[in-house]
């Protein structure tokens, strides 16, 4: 059986560089390890420097290249006067170099002493009152979840915070329900007013577009009319699983990936949720008429649930399309995009005014340095239209490039689970844990999501395809799934004892509980905004 492990991950660790005297080297050993065992990369002098190298050269690159330096103080180490004392002038020097110098450094206290001069700007962590090692693998969780490309460290309490979600008492109508959160979305993040009058339209169009529109009424709505999907294992879910949110993207040796290329609405859930969401979104698409499987639903949910469970016995299975089989390369060049059409289209988009600071800076960040970079505004998306949308331009080496910029709102499972107060953004998390082919510079970069966009990078499934690949691609879309599904600890025998309680039809079933209901939400919206 193979393992995510086996699987190079979307993003590098957290590097840590670890300050500390010479006396407190049998302590700061042990925190180390500690730190070690959570998934952060640590410079740690004991292990780091071999026979033969430089120390001192060697300390200034590990400093230069830390995401965050890690200052440990005892009374011994506040008196010394030695090199640990050239070491927080180079610490000092490095954070100042930095965007965001508050925070680089972070104080660790293996006893209660002084913080040295110059270092009182920052919190400190006291490792020796309770609790102190929680609080500092927290912060260094929220320094991952704020830097571009880094894995954010193991967290083995933090599904102990997972909630099963539970059944609205009264979820109102619709035009209730949109009201309320989108209410709550204005108060976490920033919204355009226009784009969500674009939206709300386009909620008529289709039954289909209004279900891509919509999952926080499936969040609502979901553990009421399905209770006995409710209570299956918690993963770290896609949320927003659906056929239309699959695509193909680079990856940094230059291989075309293929798989689910939208986690805004990653949240932990049952694992049901993303199943059933995959299933309701074909059944949609099917009873308009213009969808790609031609297959009885019941058989489309077999497929589902056999692919998924064979994959995730597997530990995941991530598609590269040059190797993945020959109907998965024929797919992708059948959807391909013409490069000049789109550099066309991206390069009429309007200028953007007042971009905030923290754009910018993202999308700098995953363009190459020092040239020239152009913003313009974009509204694009179905469940994410709404949310302000950047593009940087830019010219290198003899043609354009491009990378794309938003504000990650929270989860809209969080509003439907009315958890107020921790609202955490997953997206880094579920990349970086997921058993797929890593996505050239893409990440959360201090609540920004930011990509690398170009011709290569698309999402959506046409609506005709070639005869013959519909089980492929079937089995394709729940093995990705699975390989999201497997980078939750644990999770997958879980799953698969669940499934294997289940009753046979319990996936066609309760998708199609789900789709009568989201139709008949789909009806009475548009009657209401017609009228």
């Amino acid at each position: 059986m193979s393992t995510v492990g086996t699987v190079p991950h979307a993003f590098r660790s957290l590097r840590v560089f670890v300050s500390h005297a010479s006396e407190d080297n049998s302590r700061v050993e042990q925190l180390y390890q500690r730190l070690k065992s959570e998934g952060i990369d640590c410079w740690f002098d004991c292990t780091a420097l071999t026979p033969g190298k430089e120390w001192e050269r060697e300390i200034q690159k590990a400093i230069l290249r830390a995401d965050a330096v890690l200052l440990v103080l005892s009374r011994v180490a506040v008196r010394k006067t030695s090199y640990l004392r050239t070491e927080m002038k180079l610490i000092l020097g490095a954070a100042d170099a930095q965007a965001r110098p508050s925070t680089f450094v972070i104080p660790v206290k293996l006893e209660d002493c002084e913080l040295p001069k110059g270092f009182g700007r920052w919190q400190a962590v006291d490792l020796s009152t309770p609790g102190g090692i929680a609080r500092l693998l927290g912060a260094l969780r929220e320094f991952a979840r704020n830097a571009a490309g880094v894995t954010v460290p193991a967290d083995s309490e933090s599904q102990r915070e997972w909630q099963v979600p539970k059944a609205w008492d009264k979820p109102g109508d619709i035009r209730e329900a949109t009201d309320w959160f989108e209410t709550w979305l204005k108060s976490k993040t920033l919204v355009a007013r226009g784009h969500l009058d674009v939206k709300h339209r386009w909620m008529r169009e289709s039954p289909f577009i209004f279900f891509r529109s919509t999952f926080y009424r499936w969040a609502q709505l979901w553990p009421g009319q399905c209770p006995v999907t409710v209570d299956a294992p918690m993963v770290l879910a896609v949320g927003d699983a659906n056929f239309g949110i699959y695509g193909t993207w680079l990856d940094e040796e230059g291989r075309l990936g293929w798989g689910i290329n939208y986690f805004d609405e990653a949240y932990p859930l049952p694992y049901t949720n993303d199943l059933l969401r995959l299933a309701a979104s074909v059944r949609l698409a099917r009873k308009q008429g213009d969808c790609w499987v031609d297959l009885s639903f019941k058989k489309c949910c077999q497929v589902i649930l056999e692919s998924y469970s064979r994959t995730l016995a597997q530990g995941g299975l991530p598609f590269v399309v040059e190797s993945s089989g020959r109907w998965l390369m024929r797919f992708v060049e059948g959807n391909s995009v013409d490069p000049r059409a789109f550099w066309e289209r991206i390069g009429v988009l309007p200028p953007a005014t007042r971009v905030p600071a923290d754009i910018r800076e993202a999308l700098e960040r995953a363009l190459p340095d020092d040239i020239p970079v152009t913003i313009v505004t974009e509204m694009a998306g179905t469940g994410s239209l709404g949310r302000p949308r950047y593009v940087g331009l830019a010219n290198w080496l003899g043609g354009p490039i491009a990378a794309r910029a938003r504000y990650i709102p929270p989860p809209s499972a969080a509003w439907a689970g009315r958890n107020q107060h921790r609202l955490p953004c997953y997206h880094n998390q579920i990349l970086a844990t997921a058993c797929r082919v890593p996505e050239l510079h893409t990440g959360v970069w201090k609540g920004v999501f930011v990509r690398r966009i170009g011709p290569n990078v698309s999402r959506g499934l046409a609506r005709s395809i070639r005869p013959n690949i519909e089980v492929d691609l079937l089995r394709a879309l729940a093995a990705e799934l699975a390989n999201v599904h497997v980078g939750t600890p644990g999770a997958p025998p879980k799953i698969l004892a669940d499934i294997q309680c289940r009753k046979s039809n319990w996936l066609a079933k309760n998708a199609k509980r789900m789709t009568r209901v989201l139709v008949s939400d789909f009806h009475q919206w548009r009657q209401s905004r017609l009228s």
